[in-house]
């Protein structure tokens, strides 16, 4: 057999899970080197000092020997290892949350340590979530939910990580009635509860301006109805309820219409008649001409 000593790179032989480990081994002499997956008989599987394995699940022992091809001589074989380094992906998130009833937060992975990109993304349930395939979403359940997230990478290589959102019930909607004043009257709305709460006046249903924060709103000389919006604050958790409307109905002051006077005129001319001015109301106006007697020679009988 090759007296020529057999060289095997045993300290590269390592690989990923599910990866091609690159095997080198060289010899003195003109010798070529053969790979075997045995110790003992089997057929060569490769030729040459540079072998690259199958995609290794294990750690995998080879055998390499070196042939002399004038004289037929093979040499004793030599184990090569290629170990298997089990990578395993560490996933780590965001953090569990709390929310308020009816709001949202965000929730997902902070970090990933090992593993190889690309990765994906399996959130279940997917009830109150943005996306189900997303490393960062938008949560927004109905009630406290668990979630479970599996990180996969590249190469098949998984970890479940879970996040709990805690939803905190809202208070109750303020306690408050519609009122009805008189036009040009000033008026007080305050609200009889829930306890524990404070309380924020708004001007539209939702977003809007803040008018007013405490128990009561003042409206001095109210001209014509309108809409206002309040909503509970909890003090402790800091949440907040749907907004309740209240509407303040004004009544109108009586009309007072004051005219041009009568007129006299001559058979076959005419004569402008109708408003001088007109007190209290609110504007626009509508006009309704009526008479007994020759309303189809009212010219315009919807005008003032």
């Amino acid at each position: 057999p090759p007296r020529s000593t057999l060289f095997p790179y045993t300290t590269l032989f390592r690989s990923t899970e599910g990866n091609r480990a690159t095997l080198f081994a060289s010899v003195q002499g003109n010798y070529s080197i053969n790979w075997y997956d045995r110790e003992t008989g089997g057929s060569i599987i490769f030729t040459g000092n540079k072998f690259i394995t199958p995609p290794l699940e294990n750690t995998t022992d080879y055998y390499v020997e070196s042939f002399d091809s004038l004289t037929s001589c093979r040499s004793k074989r030599v184990k090569v290892s290629a170990s298997v380094i089990i990578i395993r992906i560490k996933a780590a998130s965001i953090g569990d949350a709390s929310i308020c009833e009816n709001t949202s937060a965000l929730i997902g992975v902070k970090s990933i340590i090992n593993g190889e990109y690309p990765f994906t993304y399996q959130w279940s349930p997917s009830s109150g979530l943005s996306s189900i395939i997303d490393s960062v979403v938008t949560a927004s359940p109905d009630d406290t939910t668990k979630y479970r997230l599996i990180v996969t990478d590249r190469n098949g290589n998984s970890d479940t990580i879970f996040i709990n959102v805690k939803v905190i019930p809202g208070p109750e909607m303020p306690a408050i009635a519609d009122t009805t004043v008189n036009e040009g009257e000033s008026v007080r709305l305050n609200v009889q509860g829930p306890a524990g709460c404070v309380f924020y006046w708004y001007d539209s249903a939702s977003g809007g301006t803040v008018l007013s924060k405490g128990n009561s709103l003042s409206i001095n000389e109210i001209s014509q109805s309108k809409d206002y919006w309040v909503v509970s604050e909890d003090t402790i958790t800091g949440c907040l309820s749907i907004r309740k409307k209240v509407t303040i109905n004004v009544i109108g002051k009586d009309l007072t219409v004051i005219t041009i006077g009568n007129k006299e005129i001559c058979s076959g001319s005419f004569v402008q008649v109708g408003v001088q001015s007109i007190f209290n109301g609110n504007y626009p106006y509508i006009y309704d001409w009526r008479s007994e007697e020759h309303t189809s020679e009212l010219q315009s009988p919807n005008t003032i």
